[in-house]
């Protein structure tokens, strides 16, 4: 390799590595600012060749090179971005907050020992994140990290999970609240029983997986506690604050919430499965109410 495109690599390097990490209003400027010490760099070059000095000139020439080289890159770079941010998949990462992710294992899960017990570790290509579920940009892929057992999962298989993300210098890690599970994520409003849902997804899990997404997008460790006073589900807590609320005495909340759901539930689902086959429900629920029940339950309630 030449030595004098030792200069144009590096700038080139430079900017590739800058963009990605730059707010992003300073990363659609860069390739103006680049552009201009370009041109900057030709105009010195030409005067300086008018003057006949070699060695100023040969500089002027190696940073000028450099510079419209590295003006091209900056230009792919940031232009990659735009699509980024347009899906919203920028803001996700930059919020640090839960988000359901759909995508594909990109390989097997690895599993690593520490101080505090073992953790595993997975690549996913991102296809759909959030609720509802927004198309990822492509190529798109976090290294997610949990404590669970992921033995299961294959290569090139559907997972489905809510997970933190975090951008780094060069990738956007993840730490795991719930899964990865196999198979899509469920789709609210589509249970098992109306064979329009994901195979072995009841009702119950979507309205679970929907106050959880739901209350991903509130602040502090709400994401965690509105799941468990809403319904009773607790998977989302860690395990420090599901301590402070045994120690504030203030577990039995979500136990509460929990019992009324399941009780709620089943119901629901007794009235909407007796108005199916035609049975008057012995409860009293007005037309509304069935309606409602079977919007959660799936399918349509008999009239």
């Amino acid at each position: 390799m030449d030595v004098r495109l030792v200069p144009a690599l590096a700038a080139t390097y430079a900017v590739c590595l800058a963009v990605p990490v730059l707010p992003y209003d300073v990363a659609l400027v860069l390739p103006w600012a680049v552009l201009g010490l370009a041109i900057a760099a030709s105009t010195v070059l030409v005067a300086t060749a008018r003057t006949g000095r070699r060695a100023a000139a040969t500089l002027a020439a190696l940073a000028a090179c450099a510079l419209w080289i590295a003006a091209v890159a900056a230009v792919q770079a940031s232009g990659d971005r735009v699509p980024v941010r347009a899906s919203g998949w920028e803001g996700v990462v930059d919020a640090g907050r839960p988000v359901r992710l759909a995508g594909q294992a990109s390989g097997t899960p690895t599993r690593s020992g520490g101080p505090f017990g073992e953790s595993w570790h997975l690549v996913v290509a991102v296809e759909r994140f959030g609720h509802p579920g927004r198309d990822a940009p492509a190529g798109t892929e976090v290294i997610v990290s949990g404590s669970g057992d992921w033995r299961h999962v294959r290569a090139g298989q559907p997972v489905c999970l809510t997970a933190v993300p975090e951008a780094d210098a060069t990738a956007v890690f993840a730490r795991a609240r719930t899964g990865p599970d196999a198979g899509s994520c469920p789709t609210p409003g589509a249970g098992a029983d109306d064979g329009r849902g994901v195979p072995g997804t009841t009702g119950r899990e979507v309205v679970r997986a929907a106050v959880r997404d739901t209350a991903a997008g509130s602040v502090g460790t709400a994401p965690q506690l509105l799941p468990g006073l809403v319904l009773g589900d607790r998977s989302l807590q860690e395990p420090e604050l599901d301590e402070a609320m045994k120690t504030a005495g203030l577990s039995h909340l979500s136990a509460v919430s929990g019992d009324n759901f399941v009780k709620g539930y089943g119901r629901g689902s007794a009235v909407v499965r007796a108005r199916r086959g035609g049975i008057t429900p012995p409860l009293a629920v007005g037309p509304w109410g069935i309606r409602l029940m079977s919007a959660i339950h799936g399918g349509r309630a008999g009239s």
